[in-house]
């Protein structure tokens, strides 16, 4: 008996779903949940070196992100002017320590 054309493709329809969510499993969760507990530690890590309100931490991170890890003369100028260079160069190593741990 040979499939008809319908039901080959029924079968890797469901094939290629089953690789998305078994990707998703394995992957992609991890990488998030890895994600999210760097993130809270890099939150409360900062909050022992400066206060800041939550807005400003999910900003700041936001801008280590897109920039490697580093604040851009920018954001350092114009949305963390009122944080010393000692304080940016701390949180930028903190950055560096926490979300490049495996």
């Amino acid at each position: 008996m040979v499939p008809l054309p319908e039901t080959a493709s029924f079968i890797s329809e469901k094939y290629d779903q089953h690789d998305c969510v078994r990707q998703t499993i394995e992957k992609v969760l991890p990488e998030e949940i890895r994600y999210l507990e760097n993130y809270d530690r890099m939150k409360m890590a900062k909050a022992d070196l400066v206060d800041m309100p939550d807005y400003q931490n999910s900003l700041m991170i936001q801008f280590l992100e897109q920039n490697r890890g580093k604040f851009s003369k920018r954001s350092r100028t114009k949305e963390f002017n009122f944080r010393s260079d000692e304080e940016c160069t701390r949180i930028e190593e903190l950055y560096a320590d926490i979300f490049s741990a495996p």
